[in-house]
């Protein structure tokens, strides 16, 4: 595998981090904070990122054939010279996107069995920021940005203001 194919590979993999870290957190926090249970929080945590990250990869798969049809119909019709992504590099993106998605919302559960609820909550996010701002980071080196430390905090954001957000709307849920 060349470095290109591992690039395009990584957006399937950062799409994936991001979207179950979002995921896992509105769970974890948004259940934890309703119930203050952990065995339901760890519950409801893990089916919801099992669905995610099977949902996720195949959409990220449905994704790829339909860009690549696309790309194949722009060149055999429409006479434009464009790249037509390979069959490889597309299942390689489900790949990618299918073990971030697991890992993303594999970590931040696991201080659900070791912390009581509300350390457990805390060290999730630690945990997710952590994660994205490390993808972020990857990714703008590989993209050769001018300052990926940049690129990682913007990621680190994207997941703070998704998770939070949803977090914000269970309290006034809860308050009404």
């Amino acid at each position: 595998m060349n470095l290109e194919s591992f690039e395009k590979m990584l957006h399937g993999g950062a799409f994936g981090l991001t979207e179950s870290t979002i995921l896992v957190l509105s769970l974890l926090l948004g259940i934890g904070r309703a119930t203050q249970n952990p065995h339901l929080t760890l519950f409801v945590g893990v089916t919801g990122v099992i669905a995610n990250s099977l949902a996720g990869s195949f959409g990220h798969l449905v994704e790829g054939l339909t860009e690549r049809e696309e790309q194949r119909h722009r060149r055999t019709h429409d006479k434009i010279q464009t790249e037509v992504i390979s069959f490889q590099e597309i299942l390689g993106n489900m790949i990618s996107c299918l073990t971030m998605s697991t890992v993303a919302a594999v970590l931040p559960v696991l201080p659900f069995y070791i912390f009581s609820i509300e350390t457990a909550m805390m060290t999730a996010m630690a945990i997710a920021i952590g994660m994205s701002f490390s993808m972020g980071y990857l990714a703008g080196k590989l993209g050769e940005e001018k300052n990926p430390f940049l690129i990682g905090a913007l990621y680190a954001i994207i997941v703070i203001v998704g998770s939070e957000t949803s977090y914000f709307l269970v309290n006034l849920i809860d308050m009404t």
